[in-house]
């Protein structure tokens, strides 16, 4: 037990806290303070709950005065298998640093004034955390934005509309952004309400966490910070006044606090599992993604670098070439003894990205080999192979911060040092689409240059990797420098052909003809989305004109329209036909395809940028005036504004009608 006179501003009658079988608790006086110590004991050691039902109890959670403990207490604290919390080991708390566990972090005392804050509120989190579900799902149904659904304690939650036509995104995963989206030592202020709860479930690395996020004030403000590890969070006091993390029963509560100390926002994770959390903390950024450690004297290394024949440094940058190949990457171990070592090359590249409220992050750490180790005598060369590409049955091609680690009797020695790319001419990606199967569909080839801004220029170079840029080149330091790295567009787009959703395989990062493999397959893809769509509305079509009341009443098709320069008409496409659609052939008239271009087409290409409606749609029949001059509107094809626009008035159609690319 910790004891001390910091009194919690937020909160004035706490005079005591110990989360439920917890090694750690604080009394918030230091005298006079046997009965706090008591009961917060009682939490701590027994892992009793709060009581109201009677003052002379021990555990009333108000009353100052009560020693007995209800039945139910009793059994508990005889309850068979009853271990002393006190005494655990933090032996599964342990970190890299030996001086320093996650125990350490959720329960340091410095200061202890901001833990009062966090745990004033402990009410409301309880109930929070035990009826979350209930909760989320009563969310779940606003059909408004920014509404009340429950009031508990004092704290407001929030529903909100889900898939918002202004943001995009529910408010829950905005302020989860926010957050997120930050840069280190930069403030960040959420427009939000004082005492407004927010709930939400979200996805990092395909596992779920539920979280409410808490905001304390009105616009809470607070300073992003981050760290290599969590050592320098507990040792560093300026730190522990800004974010903080306890354990609350069965839940752990990160807070943010401004640079007076005063609580901004929680965030409550819906367990209290360490691991979980540290997850979370890293997608926030307030702890860094996993680096390898490297040798803290690399002049003395065991290792020697080099790219072919030539020795290279540590630090130094290797390049994927333009064709796209790995350089040629060796390595030897230098000692003067007849030894055997183990050796093995580690690439990570981790840059944090979110797309539809799904971590999309490429999370890359592959091992060479990757059956573990390689063993390797002193003075022997490594000519490392990378093997092939599972998924793309490709050279294996992958880049990122680059660890060639030893192991000797479980000494370890690293050398760092960086793969980043090199991009191809435009006249090599021009020349690569103009063969089969890319030359199949006329419009391919302006989606590798609209996509990634490749110039209409033979003599530029393409856009798998961004150009260099000196201030950007630092990825040690942040994942998100991008100089030489893969061309990355909002939300989680990579590479020539900005593959998003779904997720980029490793391999289409680095290789750039992989990348344009991807982007063809997953175009065959869509052009199924094409099929069932158009497919469904040819029946109609076929029923409708083949009624004999119809006879003079046809559907009704679409007029010509341009976009970006080229004339989409109702009429056929080479790339569909009645194989893929009955009677398609019949509706659809024939179009020679060098004058204009087909309405499916048109869908087609929009299925590239995300198809929330298609671009081309059969409206129903409709009836107007009244008897006995009813007349009936047949039903008529129409393409559809909000597909072409969507919510950012970008018409992508439009856009990639216009882009122009060599022959």
């Amino acid at each position: 037990m910790f004891f001390t006179s910091e009194i919690p501003r937020t909160n004035n009658d706490i005079l005591g806290f110990m989360p439920r079988k917890k090694q750690f608790g604080f009394v918030f006086s230091t005298s006079g303070y046997e009965h706090t110590l008591a009961h917060e004991l009682g939490h701590g050691v027994f892992g009793l709950e709060h009581s109201k039902i009677d003052t002379d109890l021990l555990m009333h959670e108000s009353s100052d005065k009560g020693e007995n403990f209800t039945h139910m207490d009793w059994d508990t604290m005889h309850a068979a298998g009853f271990k002393l919390y006190l005494f655990d080991s933090d032996d599964d708390g342990e970190l890299n640093n030996p001086n320093c566990t996650w125990e350490e972090f959720v329960s340091s005392t410095s200061p202890i004034i901001i833990i009062g804050d966090i745990v004033s509120e402990e009410k409301v989190l309880d109930k929070v955390y035990k009826d979350f579900d209930k909760l989320l799902t009563d969310c779940s149904e606003v059909k408004v934005a920014d509404k009340e659904v429950k009031n508990i304690e004092d704290w407001s939650v929030r529903g909100d509309a889900q898939f918002s036509k202004r943001k995009g995104k529910v408010l829950f995963d905005r302020i989860l952004l926010k957050i997120k989206e930050t840069k280190v030592n930069s403030e960040f202020s959420p427009s939000l309400g004082a005492k407004n709860i927010y709930l939400g479930k979200y996805s990092i690395d395909g596992k779920d966490y539920k979280l409410a996020i808490y905001s304390a004030v009105k616009n809470p403000k607070a300073k992003k910070l981050s760290f290599d590890d969590y050592c320098d969070i507990v040792k560093d006091s300026e730190t522990n006044k800004t974010v903080k993390v306890i354990e609350l029963g069965e839940y752990l509560v990160l807070g943010f606090f401004d640079t007076d100390e005063k609580l901004q926002m929680m965030v409550q994770l819906m367990n209290d599992n360490d691991d979980d959390m540290k997850e979370v903390l890293k997608w926030f950024g307030v702890l860094k993604l996993d680096k390898l450690p490297v040798s803290d004297d690399e002049s003395n290394s065991l290792i020697t670098l080099f790219e072919g024949d030539e020795q290279k440094e540590a630090d130094e940058v290797l390049l994927i070439n333009s064709l796209p190949e790995m350089p040629d990457i060796r390595a030897r171990i230098n000692s003067i003894t007849d030894e055997e070592y183990e050796i093995k090359l580690v690439i990570e590249y981790k840059r944090p990205c979110t797309g539809s409220g799904t971590n999309r992050s490429p999370n890359q750490s592959e091992s060479f080999p990757t059956t573990g180790w390689k063993k390797l005598d002193s003075n022997e060369v490594w000519d490392i192979d990378f093997g092939t590409d599972t998924e793309t049955n490709r050279p294996k091609i992958r880049g990122g911060i680059a660890y060639l680690i030893t192991k000797r009797n479980e000494q370890l020695d690293t050398l760092r040092f960086f793969i980043k790319g090199q991009n191809p001419t435009v006249a090599d990606v021009n020349d690569y689409v103009n063969q089969a199967p890319y030359n199949s569909i006329w419009f391919f080839k302006k989606i590798v240059f609209h996509e990634s801004g490749t110039p209409n220029n033979l003599t530029e170079n393409a856009r798998q990797f961004n150009d260099f840029t000196e201030d950007n080149e630092g990825l040690e330091d942040d994942w998100a420098a991008f100089s030489r790295m893969p061309n990355f567009g909002a939300p989680c787009g990579w590479g020539l052909m900005q593959l998003d959703n779904p997720q980029a395989p490793a391999q289409t990062l680095w290789d750039w003809k992989a990348n344009i493999r991807k982007a063809y397959d997953l175009l065959g893809v869509k052009r199924g989305a094409v099929v069932r769509h158009i497919r469904g509305f040819m029946i109609i079509v076929n029923e409708w004109n083949t009624n004999d009341l119809n006879v003079n009443n046809q559907v009704i098709t679409h007029d010509n329209q341009e976009e970006g320069g080229i004339t989409y008409s109702h009429s056929s496409s080479g790339n569909f036909d009645s194989n893929d659609i009955d009677s398609l052939d019949d509706h659809f008239e024939d179009n020679d395809n060098d004058v204009h271009k087909s309405f499916l087409d048109a869908c087609w290409i929009k299925t590239y940028n995300g198809v929330p409606t298609h671009f081309y749609n059969l409206l129903p029949s409709t009836t107007t005036g009244v008897m006995p001059r009813v007349i009936t509107i047949p039903p008529t094809w129409e393409t559809d504004n909000m597909a072409r626009f969507r919510n950012t008035q970008h018409n992508y159609v439009e856009r990639l009608s216009r882009t122009q690319t060599p022959n």
